[in-house]
């Protein structure tokens, strides 16, 4: 379990990251955000790059967890399908100063930090599978579809829309955009 300060540093840095961008802040205003020494912050990190790296872990930890206590509950996929998307929505409006960090990141994002790239590539890969899987095994997805690029196109719907909603958009409703997101995911948008 992390500390009260780790936590703190946290959260402060996570909020300067997505005001500032990641030059714009110093550790010494997180430390004084956070409410810490200097010296704290160097005791659980090693430098900046460290600690912007391990928020990032952190939440996609945060958010695969979920996942796989969706997928480990006892009830229909349909259900559980519904969930995913209310989860989405709901991480990403917690995490909006995330989300703001790592979008301020998004041009150097691949070089820089290849590293978190892979971890939230790898964990969100991993335990969306359970679920497509199960979805397939159930018949409610077409097992033909290729279940890579269903678990890509699905963070692109889920997460972009999420984070897109979380940011430009907090005063449009969260069960609307959760009902749209749903219904494209089991009827599509073109009118049959």
């Amino acid at each position: 379990m992390k500390s009260d300060k780790k936590k703190s540093i946290y959260l402060a840095a996570a909020k300067l990251f997505g005001e500032k961008g990641f030059e714009g802040t110093s550790l010494d205003k997180v430390a004084e955000k956070a409410g810490v020494a200097k010296g704290t912050i160097f005791y659980h990190f090693r430098n900046k790059e460290e600690l912007f790296s391990q928020l990032i872990e952190e939440g996609v930890n945060t958010l695969s967890t979920e996942i796989e206590k969706i997928y480990e509950k006892d009830m229909d996929i349909e259900q559980k399908l519904d969930l995913l998307v209310d989860l989405h929505f709901n991480f990403f409006r917690q995490h909006r100063d995330l989300c703001l960090m790592m979008l301020g990141q998004i041009g150097s994002f691949q070089k820089r930090w290849q590293k978190s790239v892979d971890l939230i590539r790898n964990k969100y890969l991993v335990s969306m599978e359970k679920i497509i899987t199960q979805a397939k095994e159930n018949n409610i997805i077409d097992e033909k579809l290729e279940t890579e690029s269903l678990i890509i196109s699905l963070f692109s719907l889920l997460a972009v829309t999420s984070i897109d909603w979380a940011i430009f958009h907090p005063g449009f409703p969260q069960e609307k955009m959760a009902e749209t997101v749903r219904s494209l995911l089991k009827n599509g948008f073109i009118k049959q």
